[in-house]
């Protein structure tokens, strides 16, 4: 591929991801669910499926108590 089409490329993903993360429901789980849920302090959690728009939501999570495991697709 070469470095114009790639560039392209990367450029729509960043604008991709940017536009998913303003959805109602991303900013609702961002907002209230992860935050609601890591106050419980579970021993473990699942995040399905992950995107790159979704990277930063293990951190949400007190890293010495809560095991978060993901899966990418």
């Amino acid at each position: 591929m070469n470095l114009l089409k790639r560039t392209i490329q990367i450029a729509g993903s960043i604008a991709f991801n940017l536009h998913v993360n303003n959805f109602p429901d991303r900013r609702y789980l961002r907002e209230t669910m992860l935050p609601t849920t890591a106050g419980t302090t579970p021993s473990n959690v699942m995040l399905a499926e992950t995107r790159r728009y979704n990277i930063g939501y293990p951190r949400v999570f007190n890293q010495t108590a809560t095991a978060v495991w993901t899966h990418s697709i």
